[in-house]
């Protein structure tokens, strides 16, 4: 889409595996930034406590898979942008919002400069 191509876009839990990330390679879908945020099960899980009694509440039985399956399918996918794009940034998710936040701008921000000097010196 072109709003997409003239302001940037972003994808928040996908792709989910390594398979997936190289098909949006094989289409050209490269994110500039992947940035991961880091939190223990232990904290996620205490986090969503309070949403099991609302009345759109968390299920932990779909809460647990969905981990799960992160866990099995997020390392190798996260190792493919690392390796052939260099573009990963992890955060760690029990910082402040304001730490995790400048992190992510500086990384974003340390991307474009690299691709400015690249596109100059080209």
């Amino acid at each position: 889409m072109a709003d997409c191509a003239n302001n940037g876009w972003i994808l928040e839990g996908f792709p989910h595996t390594r398979a997936q990330a190289i098909l949006m390679a094989k289409k050209s879908l490269l994110p500039s930034n992947v940035i991961m945020l880091n939190i223990p099960l232990e904290q996620v899980y205490q986090r969503t406590a309070p949403l099991q009694n609302e009345e759109f509440g968390c299920d932990r039985t779909i809460l647990k898979r969905r981990l799960d399956y992160a866990a099995k399918n997020m390392p190798a996918m996260v190792y493919f942008f690392q390796k052939f794009y260099h573009n990963v940034t992890s955060i760690d998710g029990l910082k402040s919002k304001w730490f995790m936040e400048d992190v992510a701008v500086r990384a974003v921000s340390d991307n474009l400069k690299a691709r400015m000097t690249f596109a100059r010196d080209y």
